[in-house]
């Protein structure tokens, strides 16, 4: 072959090279047909966390998502579920009780917040593991260290006794007059609720708990005893305000008493009813105010806003809401003025 100037012939591939070439060709292909059949591993924690933290030392919890922080945030919801049950069964108030035989009825009852508690039992947890999974779900493992979070939820029991310790003291001992000892009371009281719901969560990193020297239950007697050493007068513009307050006197177990220095005030201000749309409609307010010889000890005022297809169930409704709430207003009126009077004598 005659080659033109200024150009190289081509390079000849012997047997060997060419041998050579399908080899390294055929093992890239491999190498990528190897990685695309390859499926992600699940780790061991997905399903059982205590192949890596052992249930002795640790509570855990996992959590899926479609990213990462989703997932971390469902791990540590999951594990705060742990301490739900333990701070649901303590995690309510009564806002309207009733003395009724032995034991204070609670009419209603509202729900504290349980996740902002679980987070505050949860102090010290952490997320530790990430694993992402062929279909791009994220999962996470949150764990809690048993041992320092027994430390501090026993700490807080603790600290929840004394605190309850000194009310007690001061309701029994310090307390100016019957009303200033109800707030004491209440205060101790609303303690040691929530003194359970984190002895509970306590019992759970630690398997025991500590008895308590003094229970919600106690406590609840003492304020029993506490409103029927109270007296009370009623002063109303209202007939049905005046019946009213005297049932809401009663209610609580306190005495009624029209020369008592304790006067209790109320007073419905509201204006006529309107008419729109084809509803007669109510709108104002309730006053409620406990006085004595030196002026207004507290106070309280919430608002009404009624509606009804005719002006006689309308009517039946204010009083029926009057009735329903002037318990837990009078109860919550006590104590704001039982908390005046613990001011005044820090």
């Amino acid at each position: 072959m005659t080659l033109m100037p200024g150009k190289m012939a081509p390079p000849k591939l012997t047997t060997l090279g060419l041998q050579r070439c399908k080899v390294a060709l055929c093992g890239s292909v491999l190498l990528l047909l190897g990685a695309c059949s390859s499926t992600p591993k699940e780790p061991a924690w997905v399903e059982n966390a205590s192949s890596l933290y052992p249930e002795q030392k640790y509570l855990s919890a996992t959590g899926q998502a479609g990213e990462q922080s989703t997932a971390d945030a469902r791990a540590l919801a999951n594990l705060a579920r742990v301490f739900e049950v333990a701070i649901a069964e303590t995690s309510t108030d009564f806002t309207e009780s009733r003395a009724a035989g032995s034991s204070i009825d609670s009419r209603r009852q509202t729900s504290r917040s349980i996740t902002t508690e679980a987070t505050q039992v949860l102090q010290g947890a952490e997320i530790v593991e990430h694993w992402q999974a062929e279909d791009g779900s994220d999962y996470s493992l949150a764990i809690l260290e048993k041992a320092p979070a027994a430390r501090r939820l026993r700490n807080s029991v603790q600290g929840a006794d004394q605190q309850t310790l000194d009310l007690l003291h001061y309701a029994s001992v310090i307390a100016p007059n019957p009303v200033a000892a109800l707030s004491a009371l209440e205060q101790a009281r609303q303690i040691q609720r929530r003194r359970d719901s984190v002895n509970r969560s306590l019992a759970i990193v630690s398997d025991r708990g500590i008895n308590s020297p003094q229970s919600a239950a106690d406590i609840e007697a003492m304020i029993r005893r506490a409103l029927s050493t109270l007296e009370f007068s009623a002063v109303a513009p209202q007939p049905e305000m005046h019946g009213a307050l005297q049932a809401a006197i009663a209610s609580l177990g306190i005495q009624y008493q029209p020369e008592s220095s304790y006067q209790l005030w109320g007073n419905l201000d509201a204006g006529p009813p309107q008419k729109l749309q084809g509803w007669y409609w109510l709108r104002g307010s309730m006053h409620l105010s406990l006085r004595n010889k030196d002026g207004v000890m507290a106070a309280q005022r919430w608002p009404i806003k009624l509606s009804a297809l005719d002006e006689y169930q309308l009517q039946q409704r204010a009083r029926d809401q009057l009735n329903n709430e002037i318990g837990s207003q009078l109860y919550q009126l006590l104590v704001s003025a039982g908390d005046s009077f613990r001011q005044d004598l820090e």
